[in-house]
This record gives C-alpha cells, sequence and structure tokens, in this order.
C-alpha cells in the first residue's frame, strides 16, 4: 500500500505564509490550502492518507521548564484561527483522509507511530518542510520525506540526525545548542564517536546537556 502522511500544521502554515503579501479575504488561507493540497494527493496517488495534527508535547515542556518553543511569536491579524478550523472541518468531514490527533504528543510522534505500528510494511511518504522529519529516515527504510517548498525529496542522512540536532541545537524549538558548533562540525563529530567523546570531556556538563536535548528530539 501507498500511504500518504500530511503534516496539517505545517500545510496551514505554509498556505498561510503565501497569503501574507495581501490578505485576500475571510477564506484566502482556507482557498490557498485546498489549492496546494490537490496537487500533493494527485501526485503520490496514495491508497490511504492521513492529515496530522498537533497535540500539547506534555513530556517536552516538563523537560523544558515550559520553555520549548517560547521564542515562537503568535498573532492573529489574518484570521487564522479560524480559518484553521474552517481547513480541519472541511478535511474531517469532506475528504476521504484519516484525521489523527494526540493531546500530549506532536504531529512527529503520532506520525512516527503509525509508520511503526500500523503500516511497517507500507511504502510511507510523509509531507512536510520541517526538518525534525529527517530522523524518521534514520529509523524507517519504508519512508520517504518530501518537502512540497522546494519539492523536493529531503536526502536520508548516513549519520545519527538527532544527535546531530543536539549538538547543533533548534532555535525554531529553542533548544540550545553547543556554543561554537555549527553544521559541519557537528556533522564530523557525529561520524567519529571518538572525536564527540573528547569534545564532551572538556567541560563538565556537556554530556549532560547533550543527553536533554537527545531527549527533546
Amino acid at each position: 500500500m501507498k500511504i500518504l502522511l500530511l503534516d496539517g500544521y505545517n500545510l496551514m502554515y505554509r498556505a498561510r505564509h503565501s497569503m501574507s503579501r495581501g490578505y485576500g479575504g475571510d477564506y484566502s488561507i482556507v482557498y490557498a490550502f485546498f489549492r496546494s493540497l490537490r496537487p500533493l494527493i494527485e501526485k503520490f496517488s496514495p491508497d490511504r492518507a492521513y492529515f496530522i495534527l498537533e497535540g500539547y508535547p506534555k513530556k517536552r515542556m516538563e523537560l523544558s521548564g515550559g520553555d520549548y518553543k517560547g521564542t515562537r511569536t503568535y498573532h492573529d491579524r489574518d484570521g487564522f484561527k479560524a480559518q484553521k478550523r474552517k481547513i480541519m472541518e472541511i478535511v474531517k468531514e469532506q475528504f476521504p483522509v484519516c484525521a489523527a490527533r494526540h493531546h500530549h504528543y506532536e504531529c512527529d510522534d503520532v506520525l512516527a507511530n503509525l509508520i511503526k505500528y500500523s503500516h511497517a510494511t507500507d511504502d510511507c511518504v510523509v509531507v512536510s518542510s520541517d526538518s525534525d522529519f529527517i530522523q524518521l529516515l534514520n529509523e524507517f527504510g519504508n519512508v520517504a520525506v518530501y518537502n512540497p517548498i522546494r519539492k523536493a525529496f529531503m536526502p536520508r542522512p548516513s549519520y545519527d540526525y538527532v544527535l546531530w540536532k543536539a549538538l547543533r541545537g533548534d532555535s525554531s524549538d529553542n533548544i540550545e545548542g553547543f556554543r561554537g558548533i555549527g553544521n559541519k562540525r557537528a556533522t564530523s563529530m557525529v561520524s567519529n564517536r571518538q572525536l564527540l567523546q573528547e569534545f564532551l570531556d572538556k567541560e563538565e556538563g556537556r554530556d549532560a546537556m547533550l543527553q536533554k536535548n537527545y531527549r527533546h528530539d
């Protein structure tokens, strides 16, 4: 079977961004969302499609003391909340799509569980521009991740992506990386565990910080 897993919020925010240069009416984001959804369905022609939404990341919030994603700012000047509800309503009631959400987990957690427990032998395509889904390429051989903005599949990493991100940090999720560690140096360390261990041993507390960041991802 061919399975399509749609990162619902990512696609809705993408539609919102496409309308950000000019507000085109009460339902402009709704229109932009469904205008972009149809080509995706046609492109992959799945046997089953999921529309996966976000829950409140309870465990990650507890780990961070409530600072997880704390740098993000929100506004509703364009009526996004109402249009988001309308999109979810239409998808659930009018489309042959399985809507999925867990109150205490994020989209990527729910999505990973669907792949692992319901579609372990199926060909799965995840649609999202969120780099968090790259870690699925480490874990599952039957998964591809399609970035709808670049209109290309994300490359499968040859190293532990979660470890790489734990070193590098993630400003969008308010997860601080190690000072002086950029993309290239992080890649070198995850590819050479001796180099990584030497880095961790140089300063007290680095190992604990790495473990904390790893659990967040």
